[in-house]
């Protein structure tokens, strides 16, 4: 009876509407640039009869369905999709596994958060329980609800990226400072070098293809950059392996790759170099490192601690993969 319902709610809101056009690619609709819905209200004229993206909150309402700003369900504007295609039974299928009872409780009041793609049309007119504008919905993808006041206690920045060319988005935990080495650790070297000589970052990362991700990537990858006084420690031919220590258990993470690795001679400081290195593991290997106390890791001679900031970012970006 559900899906009769939404069947219902899609129907054609006005019949001035019902006009042959030829339908989108699926290029066409990759390439919907994202608008947001305060945007076609402001300046219908700019957006008239063109594919757009919207993040909205889709609302089957008593009068049928309109699509609102996620945080405002006054202002928004009508949806017609045509249920009779494959297409349409695609969205139709997405409605169902998205939408959640809305405030009141009744059968026809229904939710959920979702990246709609549509033609944009200004009707010019506004009937009763019509309105002005709509959107010819070609396409319907659920998004995740707005992140509220993160949990994690970190100052790492994490950022997500949508790439149309590879239809790929990548979520990335940017460069985020260790301290390295320890003063025990320049003590045993036998050296009184600088310390602003030395410096080490990580960063991690994972990706999933299109805009919503639909089931846990299986792979993190982690890079190290690290500067440091003296000659290269890594050599493209003989990478060590990332040995990771979890509450005391060394275990190991595989191989790493070189990225990059330069060796120069600066006039103030002598002889220094800059190494980046890549590592790849699963996620069940990043639920050993955040359900840890203490974690340590080492590749070849480059040793550092995680601190508890390091993480929490971690644990922040493992959340991330969860669909």
């Amino acid at each position: 009876m559900r899906l009769s319902l939404i069947l219902l709610l899609l129907i054609s809101i006005s019949s001035n509407l019902r006009q042959q056009e030829t339908v989108p690619t699926k290029e066409d609709l990759a390439r919907a640039p994202l608008v947001k819905i305060e945007e076609l209200l402001a300046h219908p004229e700019r957006f008239d009869n063109q594919i757009v993206r919207v993040n909205a909150l889709w609302v089957n309402g008593y009068h049928g369905a309109v699509v609102c700003p996620i945080e405002d369900k006054k202002r928004c504007i009508g949806v017609i999709a045509w249920p009779d295609t494959e297409r349409g039974k695609d969205m139709k299928r997405v409605l169902d596994q998205n939408l959640k009872s809305g405030p009141s409780g009744e059968f026809w009041d229904m939710e959920a958060q979702l990246s709609v793609v549509g033609r944009f049309k200004d009707t010019k007119e506004r009937a009763r329980n019509n309105p002005r504008f709509v959107l010819e919905v070609q396409s319907i993808e659920g998004i995740s609800p707005k992140p509220t006041e993160s949990k994690f206690k970190h100052h790492a920045t994490i950022v997500t990226n949508y790439d149309k060319a590879k239809d790929q988005t990548a979520v990335l935990m940017q460069w985020y400072d260790v301290v390295w080495p320890s003063g025990f650790d320049i003590y045993n070297r036998g050296s009184a070098v600088d310390r602003e000589k030395y410096d080490l970052d990580i960063q991690a990362a994972f990706s999933y293809p299109g805009r919503v991700i639909r089931s846990t990537p299986k792979l993190v990858q982690l890079e190290l950059r690290v500067r440091h006084p003296g000659q290269a420690f890594l050599k493209s031919t003989d990478m060590p392996e990332l040995i990771v220590q979890v509450d005391g258990e060394a275990i190991s993470f595989g191989r790493t790759e070189l990225v990059r690795t330069k060796t120069f001679v600066d006039v103030e400081d002598g002889q220094l170099s800059y190494e980046q290195l890549s590592a790849y593991f699963t996620y069940a290997g990043l639920q050993r490192l955040i359900n840890a106390q203490k974690v340590s890791m080492k590749v070849g001679k480059i040793e550092l601690k995680l601190e508890d900031r390091h993480l929490e970012a971690f644990r922040d970006l493992a959340t991330r993969m969860l669909f």
